[in-house]
């Protein structure tokens, strides 16, 4: 559980040193209200100067008087310009607050706002933000979520809900605020106490938001599923051996060549290994060739004064498990293992040499 509070210019001066040695960890600040940039919360600049100087995580939010969708997105990315500067430091939400005082705004303009319409202002709001790289949230109290939210069509925004006393648990939410006569040192007067389980900052790193880097995903592991599996400096049985490894060792895969054979890391050691021998995901195999000549000598080793095995002829396909730069392919052809010399006269292949 993390405790925080939410501050506006009410509050006057915050010492944010003190609130942080309390135990609160984060804090989520007023930025502003309304569509001027004349309405930014005057102690903003200097609140959330001091709070990441003290350590704490920070999110804002913005108190909305939107009487339509237009106004509602203008809101959005006055807001987004307002935070701006600060990408890459708040890992907290940013939160849409509609309350009473943005009901009655409405009425005196002749609006009155509806269940539909303040839900379709708060989705506009929180995909203005989403659409200008913030991750956004929702603020309402009890009353407001009971009676004028369709909160069901905002589940994939996290819910800030103002529920105070007995029960206070009784609807979930991400965040909560707990009093609003809370009283924390390094501040004169009363103030908001909000706590969470979740974690924020992960939760937007992850999501890439906020300007905070998403994390590059864990590459795969595999297994190895042979007995003294070599490591090559190739993708070829002809690459030189950089290592080996025991059935059952685990690898790093980075990328699979597409010919039979992938780059994994072991430690310190990269290089290639024979994707027969691993196991964990589906990966290459070894391409084939098509013999298309005639008495083509397959030999005990890559050299012309190699043994001859047998002969293969037109028509007969193997497998190449790897070429040399000498232009000898490492061949299986019915079980058994030998060399033949790559001349694309009497030999197809696909890969090149």
């Amino acid at each position: 559980m993390k405790n925080g509070i939410d501050v506006s210019e009410f509050q006057g001066t915050v010492d944010f040193s003190k609130v942080k040695a309390s135990g609160v960890s984060f804090v989520i600040l007023r930025a502003g209200y309304g569509k001027e940039s004349s309405q930014i919360d005057k102690s903003f600049a200097e609140n959330i100067a001091a709070a990441l100087s003290a350590g704490l995580d920070v999110g804002a939010y913005w108190f909305s008087y939107a009487t339509n969708e237009a106004e509602a997105a203008a809101e959005a990315k006055l807001f987004s310009k307002v935070m701006k500067p600060y990408l890459g430091k708040i890992r907290y939400p940013l939160f849409y607050d509609y309350e009473y005082a943005s009901y009655s705004y409405s009425v005196k303009r002749g609006i009155l706002p509806t269940k539909r319409l303040i839900t379709d202002l708060t989705k506009k709001f929180l995909e203005t933000l989403r659409d200008n790289g913030w991750y956004g949230g929702w603020y309402t109290n009890l009353d407001y979520y009971q009676n004028r939210y369709y909160p069901e069509e905002l589940r994939e925004y996290p819910l800030w809900l103002a529920q105070y006393g007995l029960g206070a648990d009784a609807y979930p939410c991400a965040m909560r605020q707990i009093s609003s006569t809370g009283s924390v040192p390094g501040i004169y007067g009363y103030v908001d106490l909000d706590r969470t389980e979740k974690d924020f900052p992960e939760i937007i790193r992850k999501a890439g938001k906020n300007g905070l880097s998403k994390p590059a995903p864990e590459p795969p592991v595999l297994t190895v599923a042979g007995s003294g599996v070599r490591i090559r400096s190739l993708p070829s049985i002809f690459g030189r051996v950089l290592g080996a490894l025991s059935r059952g060792t685990k690898v790093i895969f980075l990328s699979d060549s597409g010919i039979g054979w992938s780059r994994i890391r072991f430690g310190k050691t990269e290089g290639y290994m024979a994707n027969e021998f691993l196991s964990g995901k589906k990966l290459s195999a070894y391409p084939k060739a098509l013999c298309c000549g005639i008495g083509v000598n397959v030999r005990a080793k890559p050299s012309l004064s190699g043994r001859v095995l047998f002969q293969i002829n037109r028509g007969k396909e193997f497998t190449v498990r790897g070429i040399s730069k000498s232009g000898w392919m490492d061949a299986l052809i019915d079980g058994e293992d030998g060399d033949i010399y790559y001349d694309p006269s009497y030999i197809e292949y696909p890969f090149g040499k």
